[in-house]
């Protein structure tokens, strides 16, 4: 197994290789090993954009290609030539995670990521102090902290995605995280169904999570497939007020209002019929 450095930005990626001694490459290879057999072997969830999944469940992405500027390590002879991670550039390159490689003739076996919080990046300190056969001592070389865990594994054509912020963090995967458009928010605005109240200004709420439920709701259809007055009695179960005027739901142009509106459009709000039980859930999966 052959470690690499991802630095730079997830635009303009840059790879450097991380030379290690043998102890040290034997014992991250062993460390790792197991941990991305666990993501291989775990409860694997087809990605969908409405469903966050719950801790143990692994996001998969198919078919998934690495980014052009990570391409390098689809070929052990490109990463061969890569330049190595140095004391004197390891502060300056920006690095933002590691990948461990399995070779076993091109493509690789598989590829592990971590991310690299800049916190675990040990600059060039004069006075740090370690501990060392029974005392501490002097040591101000820079270094990286190394946790046990995997945020995402590729392997053929499949990421695993462990953990999504520190996998997006790593990887562009911003083509699997749908955004209404401005074209589509202001189709969204003209639905025949919709009306904005009169102080509505949509540019301050349209923030990242707002363009995210607005391009769910306009992708379930859910407007067209329910009345307004069934809306309205839906979110009255849940203690939600949708003010109608001239047969239209008013958006309101408070953002926390909002947001409650585009939750119940979006299909936060659950019924639990049986016991009648209502809940607001931020996890959906199509059954």
């Amino acid at each position: 197994m052959n470690f690499y450095v991802l630095a730079g930005t997830r635009g303009q990626p840059a790879l450097y290789a991380l030379t290690l001694d043998n102890g040290a490459q034997a014992s991250l290879g062993e460390m790792l090993t197991p941990l991305v057999e666990e993501v291989k072997a775990g409860d694997h969830v087809e990605f969908d954009a409405g469903y966050r999944p719950s801790e143990h469940e692994i996001v998969t992405l198919a078919p998934y290609e690495l980014p052009a500027g990570m391409s390098v390590l689809m070929n052990s002879a490109d990463a061969a030539a890569l330049p190595a991670l140095t004391p004197a550039n390891l502060e300056e390159v920006g690095i933002r995670a590691i990948a461990a490689v399995e070779w076993n003739g091109i493509p690789p076996q598989f590829i592990a990521f971590q991310r690299v919080e800049a916190r675990y990046v040990l600059r060039r300190e004069p006075w740090r102090l370690m501990f060392a056969e029974g005392r501490f001592v002097r040591d101000d070389r820079p270094g990286l902290e190394i946790a046990q865990r995997v945020d995402a594994v590729f392997e053929d054509d499949t990421l695993y995605v462990v953990s999504w912020p520190k996998a997006h963090s790593i990887l562009d995967l911003s083509m699997w995280i749908r955004e209404a458009t401005v074209s589509e928010m202001d189709e969204f605005f003209k639905h025949k169904k919709l009306s904005l109240a009169a102080d509505f200004e949509s540019e301050p709420l349209a923030d990242t999570a707002v363009r995210r439920k607005i391009a769910s709701i306009t992708d379930s259809k859910v407007l067209d497939k329910c009345s307004v007055q069934s809306l309205r009695q839906y979110a009255a179960k849940f203690g939600v007020t949708l003010k109608i005027s001239k047969g239209k739901i008013v958006l309101p142009s408070e953002k926390k209002e909002f947001k409650t509106v585009l939750g119940l459009l979006d299909e936060d709000l659950l019924s639990f019929e049986p016991t009648d039980e209502r809940w607001v859930v931020n996890s959906k999966r199509r059954a």
